[in-house]
């Protein structure tokens, strides 16, 4: 018998239906490191911080404090429940969601759908 994976899409529909079941799932996938953060990615993370013109020392204890986990980890639930699964995810009218890079026809044609018009459009008659 051959091995199969699942396609991505199916994983992360099973994993969203675990979750909403109460069932405590462990993801070992990039999002969920084992490991603590290399010190060569949060290098770069305090110079991008200081870049942005924040204090690289500051984000960098606050990072290692994980002040900010819960809040993280608050918005990561509520993205996952409107069925954010990657970057970047677009959703339109609270209930449309565009996942993945996309050529900007589509989100022209979808606005369109949801009735958005250009600002130098007169109103459908």
């Amino acid at each position: 018998m051959a091995c199969q994976l699942a396609p991505r899409d199916d994983l992360d529909n099973q994993k969203a239906a675990a979750i909403s079941k109460g069932i405590d799932v462990i993801d070992l996938g990039v999002g969920d490191p084992d490991r603590p953060t290399p010190d060569y990615i949060i290098d770069v993370l305090c110079e991008i911080a200081a870049e942005c013109g924040l204090d690289s020392r500051e984000f960098q204890a606050e990072a290692a404090l994980g002040r900010y986990a819960e809040l993280i980890d608050r918005t990561t639930a509520i993205a996952r429940q409107k069925g954010v699964t990657s970057t970047p995810t677009m959703i339109f009218d609270d209930r449309v969601v565009v996942t993945g890079a996309q050529d900007y026809l589509v989100y022209e044609d979808l606005l369109r759908r949801l009735g958005a018009r250009r600002l130098d459009e007169s109103p459908a008659q």
